[in-house]
C-alpha cells in the first residue's frame, strides 16, 4: 500500500511511504520512499505489483520546460527500497504554465498483464488552433518497452477529447474519444447530436492510424465504453437517449470487425415500463406509467458508464451508476443590532448524490438478457462523496456491489421508500449478489460501529479472486478488512 503524508502548513515537505501487510493484515513494514520528491516536484500517479514487483509511476513538473514527465521506480517488495534510479518513460508538454497542469497520463493492462499501455496527452486544453498530439509508449510484462510512438492524432485539441485506451493481446492501442462536428462544442445541432465517437487504432511497429466511426443512427449516445477481444475485434456498449446527452433511454452493444471496420452486430433495446419504475415510489410509477400510456418517451437522468465486464462466454455486462453533484444555499436573517433590523447571512452546502446502480447482461450474440436496478440513497454534504458509490468483485460466477448504507433499508416495507445514507458508526456495510439471471440478494456485511471504520469504496480493490481488500477510515483511525467469497462446492 502506497501512503501519502501530505502537510497543509510545508508542501514542499509532503512525503510518500509504502507498507506491506501480510495474510492477516498485519503491517509487517513501512519505508519512506527516499528520492526526493520535492526536489523533482513529482507525486505519485500510479503503481502496479507485477510478478511479485513493485513499480512506481511518478509524475515530475518542469516549469521551465511547460512539461511534465512520467518517472517509472522499481522498488524492491522486500526491503521495500527503491532499485537504481526512477527511468523516464514519457514527457507531455502543455502550451502554458496553466495548462501545464492540466497534462494528464492514461493508463490500461491488458487481460493477460504481457502489456501495458501509457499515453501521455500533449495539449489538454482549449487552444483551437492546435491539433491534438500524444505520445504512446507500451511496455512489457518487465516493465521494458516494448515500442513507442509520438503521433498527432488528426483532429483538433479543442474538438476531440480523450476518454479511454485500450491495449490488446498483440500490443496494439486503442484510444476512445469524441469529436464535435464542424467548429463549435456543441452538444446538439438541429436537434440532432453534434458529436460521434472515434476509436483509434495505433498498431504496434507502424505509424499507420486505422480510425474507427462509432455511431446510433440519430440517437445520442451519452456513454460509452471499449473492449477488444482477441481476434482484434472491437466491442463497444453504453447508454444513449433520444433526447440530450445526460439522459439515458435505452442501452446498446456493438461489435465491429477489426478489418473491415463495419459493425457486424448490434443490439439496441429501450427500457422496459418495468425497469424504469423500478425502485420508485408509487406515485412516481404512476406518473412514469400515464407518460408512457400517451406515448412520451421517459429517460432517466444523470447515469454514467463505469465498465463493461467481459463474461467468459463472449457475453459481457455494463454497470452504471447515477451521480450529481448540487449546492443548496440558504439565508437567515439575525435579530442582533441595535436598531432592531437583522443582518442576512447566507450559507452554501455542497452536495454529492450517488444513488441507483444499473447493472445490464449482454449475450455473446449482443442481445440484451437483463437489465436491473440496485437502489441506493447517498446524499452527502462537503464531504467530496468519500464514503460514497460502490466496490463491485467477480466470484462465484456472481457479481458482488458493496457499497455503504443505511440499515434501515435491509427490512423496506414500500418500494422507493429508501432512506438515505447518513456516514457515522451507525451505517452499515451492504452485499448485494447478481446471479446470472439478474436475480438480486441483500445482506449486511457488518455495522460500521463493529470495525470503528467506514469503508471507503473508491480506495478498496478485489484482489484476487475470491477476495476483497477494503479501506476504511474514521477520524485519525485507519484500517484494512479482508472479505473472502466462499468458494462454491
Amino acid at each position: 500500500m502506497t501512503v501519502e503524508k501530505y502537510s497543509l502548513l510545508a508542501p514542499s515537505s509532503d512525503k510518500l511511504w509504502i507498507e506491506r501487510y501480510d495474510r492477516n493484515l498485519k503491517l509487517v513494514q513501512a519505508r519512506e520512499y527516499s528520492q526526493d520528491l520535492s526536489r523533482l516536484e513529482a507525486s505519485l500517479v500510479e503503481h502496479f505489483l507485477q510478478d511479485g514487483k513493485l513499480w512506481l509511476f511518478l509524475k515530475a513538473i518542469n516549469r521551465k520546460e511547460l512539461s511534465q514527465s512520467l518517472l517509472l521506480q522499481k522498488v524492491d517488495p522486500l526491503s521495500l527500497k527503491p532499485i537504481d534510479e526512477p527511468r523516464l518513460i514519457s514527457t507531455a508538454k502543455g502550451s502554458t504554465n496553466r495548462l501545464l497542469h492540466h497534462v494528464d497520463f492514461l493508463f490500461h493492462q491488458n487481460l493477460s498483464a504481457s502489456y501495458m499501455a501509457v499515453v501521455a496527452i500533449w495539449q489538454f486544453g482549449s487552444i483551437k488552433s492546435e491539433m491534438q498530439q500524444i505520445s504512446i509508449d507500451v511496455l512489457d510484462s518487465d516493465m521494458n518497452s516494448a515500442w513507442s510512438i509520438d503521433a498527432e492524432i488528426p483532429y483538433k485539441d479543442y474538438l476531440f477529447e480523450i476518454e479511454q485506451i485500450r491495449v490488446d493481446e498483440q500490443g496494439n492501442v486503442y484510444l476512445l474519444g469524441f469529436k464535435y462536428k464542424g467548429d463549435q462544442r456543441t452538444l446538439k445541432k438541429n436537434g440532432l447530436p453534434n458529436y460521434e465517437y472515434h476509436v483509434l487504432k495505433f498498431k504496434r511497429g507502424s505509424t499507420d492510424t486505422e480510425d474507427y466511426t462509432i455511431a446510433l443512427d440519430e440517437e445520442f449516445i451519452t456513454d460509452m465504453t471499449i473492449d477488444v477481444l482477441d481476434n482484434q475485434d472491437i466491442i463497444a456498449g453504453g447508454f444513449y437517449s433520444l433526447k440530450r446527452q445526460n439522459a439515458i433511454h435505452g442501452t446498446y452493444f456493438l461489435t465491429i470487425d477489426a478489418e473491415s471496420k463495419i459493425v457486424r452486430s448490434k443490439a439496441q433495446k429501450a427500457f422496459t415500463e418495468d425497469f424504469l419504475t423500478q425502485s420508485l415510489k408509487e406515485k412516481e410509477q404512476e406518473r412514469i406509467s400515464k407518460k408512457i400510456e400517451k406515448g412520451k418517451d421517459v429517460e432517466l437522468y444523470n447515469y454514467y458508464l463505469d465498465d463493461i465486464i467481459r463474461r467468459d462466454d463472449g457475453g459481457a455486462v455494463l454497470v452504471a451508476e447515477q451521480y450529481r453533484e448540487y449546492t443548496s444555499t440558504r439565508t437567515n436573517v439575525g435579530t442582533g443590532t441595535t436598531s432592531g433590523t437583522g443582518i442576512p447571512t447566507t450559507s452554501t452546502v455542497r452536495h454529492y448524490v450517488y444513488d441507483d446502480i444499473i447493472v445490464v447482461s449482454l449475450s455473446p450474440e449482443g442481445i440484451i438478457e437483463w437489465a436491473t436496478k440496485i437502489p441506493k440513497r447517498q446524499d452527502t454534504r462537503e464531504d467530496r462523496g468519500q464514503y460514497s458509490s460502490y466496490l463491485y468483485a467477480i466470484a462465484n460466477n456472481k457479481l458482488y456491489f458493496i457499497y455503504n448504507d443505511n440499515p434501515s433499508n435491509l427490512s423496506l416495507k414500500k418500494e422507493g421508500r429508501y432512506s438515505n445514507y447518513i456516514p457515522g458508526i451507525n451505517s452499515i456495510c451492504m452485499l448485494v449478489s447478481l446471479d446470472v439471471n439478474g436475480e438480486l440478494e441483500k445482506e449486511s456485511l457488518f455495522m460500521v460501529g463493529e470495525t470503528q471504520v467506514i469503508p471507503k469504496l473508491k480506495n478498496s480493490r478485489q484482489i484476487d479472486e475470491n477476495s476483497v481488500l477494503l479501506y476504511g477510515t474514521l477520524r485519525k483511525e485507519q484500517r484494512l478488512i479482508r472479505l473472502d467469497f466462499k468458494p462454491q462446492d
